[in-house]
């Protein structure tokens, strides 16, 4: 209960017990005919009367206020309850098109990989073929990049396009969907990306590095199929 609602309800029924008293001690003055009794309860009664009038109208004004701002409160929680809910369905379209435009990119980014690692491979294969005991690792590396920099370039921007759906998801996200997945999705794009991009190390790890993260961009797009 309000506190000054409680505090008018508390001075209104004390005033209504002094009114009551000097009602009785004016009844009994009537009945005895006792001018001073009568005097006594009849002052009494002007006096506390209006005090009890002005109370019970202080009780009812307060209370009247106190519930239409408890009804304003509710109009503006369900109000914003609605707005709340809007903004979460036009996030949940905005991820939604995101999602879908991400995977669409990341199988692209995928299948571009697996053709790009054949051909370093092959290339990287018939290098080490062809060379005598003067090989040249780094600049062999680097005429496989420079003979692949199209398909290469192809790949960075598959994987800028997928930063950018999963930036647009992340400022979408209300947790309808699962983010995580399309950020664990990304990451192993990332990485498989960097691979097959900057050549290095040994050719005989080659082909089980990328097979393994050949393999976790199978999961991840197991993962993103099941959301």
């Amino acid at each position: 209960m309000n506190l000054f609602l409680m505090i008018f309800a508390i001075i209104s029924g004390i005033l209504a017990f002094v009114v009551l008293g000097f009602l009785i001690v004016l009844i009994v003055g009537l009945s005895t005919k006792s001018i001073s009794t009568k005097k006594v309860g009849k002052l009494g009664i002007i006096v506390s009367a209006p005090l009890l009038f002005i109370s019970l109208v202080c009780v009812l004004g307060t209370n009247s206020y106190v519930k239409n701002t408890a009804a304003n409160k509710a109009r503006i929680a369900k109000a914003e309850q609605k707005k709340k809910a809007i903004e979460a369905s036009q996030m949940d379209k905005s991820f939604d098109k995101a999602s879908t435009e991400f995977t669409s990119e990341y199988l692209v980014l995928w299948s571009s990989a697996e053709n790009l690692a054949q051909k370093e491979q092959s290339a990287w294969s018939d290098a080490i073929d062809n060379s005598g005991d003067d090989f040249d690792i780094d600049g062999a590396l680097e005429k496989i990049e420079n003979d692949n920099k199209s398909t290469i370039d192809g790949l960075l921007s598959h994987l800028s396009s997928l930063k950018n759906d999963l930036n647009k998801m992340e400022e979408s996200d209300t947790g309808t969907y699962d983010y995580a997945a399309y950020e664990k999705a990304y990451k192993s794009a990332r990485k498989t990306t960097d691979f097959v991009t900057s050549l290095s190390g040994s050719y005989n790890s080659f082909g089980s590095t990328f097979q393994e993260l050949d393999q976790s961009m199978s999961d991840e797009y197991s993962n993103l199929t099941d959301n």
